[in-house]
This record gives C-alpha cells, structure tokens and sequence, in this order.
C-alpha cells in the first residue's frame, strides 16, 4: 500500500464513526451544498444533488431526482450550516501531479492561498531546488512552511541533488542514505522520492541512482520519473527498477510507450519555462493518440510556474482547458451526442481521480461521492460546459479542503523566528567580483587565434548543438568583437563551497542586448551571468547586485535601465506576498522583452546550467555534454 493511500485510509478510519453517525442522522452533518450539478468522474455525466459532508468527508450525495430510502433510517440528516449552489457544478479539487514550489517565486505557505483561487486543493512537491542551495535545512523548512497552506501539500524526497553526479558542485550532495533520513522524519506528508532525473544513470547502471531507488522501495514510496525518449528497454529499465510516473513526455511515441509500460504520463502544458500548447495539439491529433480507448494513465502537473502566470492564467485549471481545447476538434467528431460534456468530465477526471490513483489512492480521494474527500470547488456552470469551448476558464467561487471553506487569508501571518532567520540567511556565498572574473582566458597553447566549441540554440531555446568557430586571442583573452551574435555564459559558484567558475559561449539566444543574471540556475542554482561581447561591466553589475540583495534575476540593460527580481529565500523565491511577486514578475519579463523582443525568453539563464537536458550546458565545472555525462574542454586543440 502507498504512503499516500496509507495516510488517507487512517484519516478515513479515524472519522468513520462520526460519518456514519451523520449520515444516520444521529449528530449534524458539517454542511450541506444544495442544488449544485455534480461532475461524476466514475461515469463522465453530470447530475443536480445535494452534498453532505461531515468533517474531511462526503456522507452522501443525494440526486435530486433519485428514489429515497428514507424509511430505512430513524431521523432525518440536518446541516449546520448550508451552501445553495443553484446554477453551478461541484467538482473535485484539481491536483498537481509534480511542482517545484519555488519556481512559483514564493513560499510554500503563501503559494497555498494562489494555488486555492484556482480550484487546486492538492500538490504533490519536489523541493530540490530549494535542497541544492540548503540541503537538509532547506528541506525541513518547505516542509514546516507548507504547514501554514491552505491547500494539502505532500512532499518527495529530492532524488537529484546535484542533478547528475560530477558535473556540477551544488549546495548539498544527497545519496541513498539522505533519502532514508528524509522518510524517518515523522510526517504523513512525506509521501516518496522525486522526479529522478538522471534517468541515463538509471539506464546504465549509475550507484547512487539505483541504491535511491532500492531504498524508496524498501520504503513504499512513490518513484517519480523525468525522462526523455526512453523506449524499449530503456523504458522497461526505468519501470523495472519502480519508476512510476513521468511528466517530459509530450510527443505522442513516447507518450504511448510510456502508457503501454503502465507509466503514468503527467502532462506538463503550462509551465512557465515552455508553454507546451502546439505539442499538445500535435498530441490530440496524432493518429493513435486521439484513438486511444482510456486516458487512465493521463494526470496534469505545472513543474515550473510562477506566481504572475498562476494568478492571470491559472493552475491545473488551464490546464484542463488547454486539454479540452486540444481534444475538442477530434473528440466532437468522434464520440457522438454530448460530447462536450464528456470531454469537459474526462478531462476533469485527469485533473483529479487519475492524479490520485498515480499515487497509490485506491478510494477516498478524487471524486464527489460518499466516503470521499471533502475537497471540492464550487464553480459557475457557464464556466464548466461554455457554448464556445475556449471561452472557459474555470475559476471557482468557493473552494473546500478536508470539509472546510476556505476564507481569504490574513496576509503576512507570523512566522516562527527560525523560519525568519532561514529566509534572511544570504545564500549568495560570493565576494564583489570584478570583469576579469568574466573574461575567458584562452589555453597557454594558443596563438592569435583559437577555436572553440560554441552552444548553438538556434532551432531550439533548450535542447541545443555544438559548433566550432575560431575566435582571435587578445592580450591571453579570448575576444567576440564583431560577434554580436554570440554571448557569453559564466557560471560562478555560489554555495561556499569552493571558487569554481566555468565558461562558454552561445549563439541563438534570445539575448540581444546587455546582461542577464540569475541565482535560479536549474538545478545546482549557481549563479550564472549571461552578456553581449559590449556588455561586460554591465554583467559585473548585474553580479555584484545579485550579491548584495541575496539572489534573483537581474537585467541590466545597455542603456542603463535595470530590472530585478529579489528572491532572497535561497536565492530561489520571495517572502513577500504573492500579488506583490507577481507585479514584480511582470514588471521585469516586460523590461526584458522591451529591449531584447517580445518573443525573448527572460528564464533562459535560469537553463543554460541543467545537467540532465540535451546536450551542452555550462557549470561552474565548465563545459559538459550531458549525455555522455562528462566535462569537455571549451577549447579545441
């Protein structure tokens, strides 16, 4: 039985009494929600009833139209407090399958009160974002924060720390044994191990991914995956040894083996990093996928997205649109009468019931029926079945969490002083630096000339190739004058726990103009400076400032104007409240894109560094081919 299922079952057990009680009409139920359209994710229909609930649980739901069984039971069931919900639909609190917190920018506690707006009453975390900068410490205060949420905020064990073994020097190193400490910690909402993203290490045999897998089995843990491409016996690696969800995937190949290996898929289509909305409509229409009879092994999650798309665009709630808008065109035209309402529900149980299912929840979570979960979210009909299927947004009016309505928040609640003091503490382990710093040094061998190995992003702002261009050599330093093309990258580490600072070049970024710093470096979270071949003493400020405010992202532009983003809890998020982040947020993406193009990505700094994508990157250990797992030299001799 999994963590999650084993928590939910004693929750259960422990109110039993009380429901049944309830239902028997011998005490008051908790509420009673009258007149609302149930969305039925067991058979992808809708009905009017009356919900009841008695503490975290649904006692009964009770069609309008049904047959009664009344004379079966001495006293009639009452409410203390009731609910009309004429004119909307109850539905199942949405869950996020797989999130990093700290890519919303803010706390965990204050991130709760976002995610609620939307109808999202469950996530599923991975703070190793968080644990790369603090290790143990960053992980015992995610989980203490998230205490103060609104919304249920269960936890996995980061798996990654660093990413890949050897090609970066984060702020912690984790192995099998760290793993196992995490789960001895006495909290129901420790739940499994996260995303593993060194899949290839998995593959090929790597110790410390298989010895963390082992462990997470001995320990009944969830085993999240991340992985790219993984077919055949690659695939069947990954399932063998208890990876049981994945959410890279999102052509339809590798979307289908995962499905047929019994992995379970979470869709990623609104992360903030890459809207993923046209490889979701090549999905919907590739011609297996759309013919496939079940998307039981579906789920969605928002891996990384910040606080200023969550409050315009939405949670999990966009994406269950983006999904209906994707499989409208082909669903219509081939599921008959009412197909807009199944596809609203189908898409809906993806949101909830299947999520829950991925982590081992037998019953009990995921639907409105009785013995269920009282979490749900009261939203406008007009919102959940439209005319025009675009034109949905699905907020919700009210939200519940375990029976209870959720009210607006008192900002700024007081916080335990330890908790005070980590978020003040200066993560940004780094002294003033000066431009030499910044300056490639070429190899004693070379002459006036070198040739070096250049990241190409041109085709794609990610997953990039390497070329070789001849530079000259001026006073021993390598010269790009003339390449307005191209940008350099420098990586400095941050942790304090050594001087390292690596190199490289690029050319296709979205950068045009002046220098990019950041302290949100996926996953080791270095600090890395992105500038023009005119900009250095721009990127010099760009650092130094990033060390006097404790981390985030910094542009400083070549005609003086500077845009920042203080994230000074780990160098990853804000303390401040998450509408005050989210102006912040738009006001740096619009000062970025003003000066390098509205198409310009202003996170591309924070992915130059991630070990575990195609192909090159730069570390504070340099130059590295991340499959073939090794440091390269920049220089070509």
């Amino acid at each position: 039985m999994s963590l999650v299922n084993k928590w939910l079952e004693q929750k259960y057990l422990k109110t039993y009494p009380d429901i049944i009680r309830a239902l028997n009409g011998e005490i008051l139920c908790d509420w009673e929600i009258k007149n609302a359209t149930v969305v039925d994710v067991f058979t992808l229909t809708t009905f009017r009833a009356n919900v009841w609930t008695k503490g975290a649980f649904i006692v009964l739901v009770q069609p309008l139209d049904s047959l009664s069984c009344k004379d079966l039971f001495r006293h009639s069931m009452r409410a203390e407090k009731e609910y009309d919900a004429e004119g909307m639909y109850i539905l199942p609190g949405y869950v996020d399958t797989h999130m990093h917190i700290e890519s919303v920018e803010v706390t965990p506690s204050e991130f709760g009160w976002a995610a609620a707006k939307t109808g999202t009453t469950t996530v599923f975390t991975d703070c190793h974002e968080a644990v790369n900068v603090g290790g143990i410490e960053a992980f015992l205060y995610m989980l203490e924060d998230s205490e103060k949420s609104p919304i249920r905020q269960f936890m996995l064990a980061p798996s990654c720390v660093p990413a890949a073994e050897g090609l970066e020097l984060a702020g912690a190193e984790w192995y099998a044994e760290d793993i196992r400490k995490i789960y001895a910690i006495d909290n129901p909402r420790i739940v499994g191990t996260a995303e593993v993203m060194d899949y290839l290490g998995i593959v090929t045999g790597d110790k410390r991914m298989r010895d963390i897998l082992a462990v997470t089995r001995e320990l009944g843990g969830y085993a999240q995956g991340h992985a790219h491409d993984m077919f055949e016996r690659a695939l069947a690696s990954l399932r063998l040894q208890g990876i049981q969800g994945n959410h890279e995937p999102i052509d339809p190949e590798s979307v289908l083996a995962a499905m047929r290996a019994g992995m379970y898929i979470d869709l990623s289509i609104v992360s903030s990093l890459g809207d993923s909305s046209k490889e979701l409509k090549v999905l919907a229409a590739d011609e297996h996928f759309s013919k496939i009879g079940s998307f039981d092994k579906l789920t969605f999650c928002t891996d990384d997205r910040n606080v200023a798309a969550l409050l315009d665009g939405g949670h999990i709630n966009l994406a269950v649109k983006r999904f209906v808008e994707a499989m409208w065109p082909h669903w219509k035209n081939s599921n008959g009468y009412r197909a807009d309402e199944k596809l609203v529900c189908e898409a809906i149980r993806i949101a909830t019931l299947n999520a829950w299912r991925e982590y081992g929840v037998t019953d009990h979570a995921g639907a409105i029926a009785p013995g269920y979960l009282a979490d749900f979210q009261l939203v406008p009909d007009s919102d959940v079945l439209p005319d025009e299927i675009n034109e949905t947004n699905g907020l919700p009016s009210v939200v519940f969490v375990d029976g209870e309505m959720l009210a607006p928040p008192a900002r700024r609640k007081p916080k335990k002083q330890r908790l005070l003091e980590i978020e003040a503490t200066n993560t940004v382990k780094l002294k003033p630096i000066t431009a030499d710093q910044l300056k490639i040094a070429a190899p004693k061998w070379a002459g006036d000339e070198v040739t070096v190995r250049v990241l190409d992003y041109s085709e794609n702002p990610i997953i990039n190739t390497a070329t070789e261009m001849t530079l000259p050599v001026v006073n021993g330093y390598l010269s790009l004058d003339g390449h307005d093309d191209l940008s350099v990258i420098v990586v400095f580490h941050r942790h304090g726990r050594s001087d390292n600072v690596g190199y490289g070049i690029a050319k296709g970024l979205s950068l045009k103009d002046g220098a990019l710093a950041t302290t949100v470096a996926h996953d080791g979270h270095n600090l890395v400076v992105v500038y023009k071949p005119d900009a250095i003493n721009l990127a010099v400020d760009a650092v130094n400032e990033l060390i006097n405010i404790h981390g985030g992202i910094t542009y400083h532009a070549t005609n003086g104007k500077v845009y920042t983003k203080p994230l000074p809890v780990f160098g990853l998020m804000s303390d401040k409240p998450a509408e005050e982040v989210a102006r912040a947020i738009k006001s740096f993406e619009e000062g970025f894109r003003k000066h390098n193009g509205p198409n310009s990505n202003p996170m591309l700094a924070a992915i130059l560094s991630l070990t575990v994508a195609p192909h090159y990157r730069v570390t504070d250990l340099g130059l590295i081919d991340a499959l073939k797992k090794e440091i390269i030299s920049l220089f070509v001799r």
